[in-house]
């Protein structure tokens, strides 16, 4: 983990490089993020959505993810929460 001191002496911790994620919706359907990540527990980050396959080819809007924990693997445990913009329902 990166950790940073704030001039209060408190340990604060810094986002990440900014990774792509790749969400598979089900049917072959896939939607794409860009965006910083936390390594705080709990705390919400939001990631630009840029698009994905059809129908999402040119969607558009936010992904806000919220680290959960770690598992027993040392794996993250992570919620999504998609708000899309336009992207072809009919075609879902």
């Amino acid at each position: 983990m990166q950790h940073l001191r704030s001039h209060h002496h408190r340990r604060c911790t810094r986002s990440l490089r900014p990774p792509t994620q790749f969400y598979n919706l089900g049917d072959g359907h896939t939607a794409v993020s860009e965006g910083q990540e936390l390594i705080d527990i709990g705390k919400p980050i939001a990631r630009a959505i840029t698009g994905g396959t059809v129908p999402f080819k040119n969607a558009s809007g936010e992904a806000v993810q919220k680290l959960l924990g770690f598992n027993v693997t040392a794996g993250v445990n992570l919620r999504f929460r998609l708000k899309v913009d336009d992207f072809r329902a009919d075609l879902l």
